[in-house]
């Protein structure tokens, strides 16, 4: 797989995340650590970001030919499935754009 049309920077997401990660790890360790509600806020934005990043490969290897529209499908539903984020499953705290991508995508499958 290839890939390509997005210029590969759906790698990028990936890195936020990490990133966002490593300061939920290390918030308590800080002299002046992030309030539990705002670190529950960044692992709601892990979680969307993982769902993004998701969607932007699998969009990416569609479009550059890589993938035919029912692999694209299939390989969708599997990565959602593994994030328990298929069928109405996606968390209801993530934004509502998310929620409604999610939704449009059970509605074509």
């Amino acid at each position: 797989m290839s890939g390509g049309r997005f210029h590969y920077n759906q790698n990028r997401i990936e890195d936020i995340v990490i990133d966002i990660e490593v300061v939920v790890a290390e918030n308590e360790k800080k002299e002046f650590p992030l309030s539990e509600k705002t670190i529950q806020e960044f692992k709601y934005a892990i979680r969307a970001l993982r769902i993004a990043a998701a969607y932007a490969q699998r969009i990416d290897l569609l479009l550059s030919g890589d993938d035919g529209e029912d692999t694209f499908h299939e390989r969708l539903k599997a990565e959602m499935v593994a994030m328990n984020a298929w069928h109405g499953t996606i968390d209801s705290r993530l934004p509502r754009g998310s929620r409604r991508v999610v939704r449009r995508a059970e509605d074509r499958v």
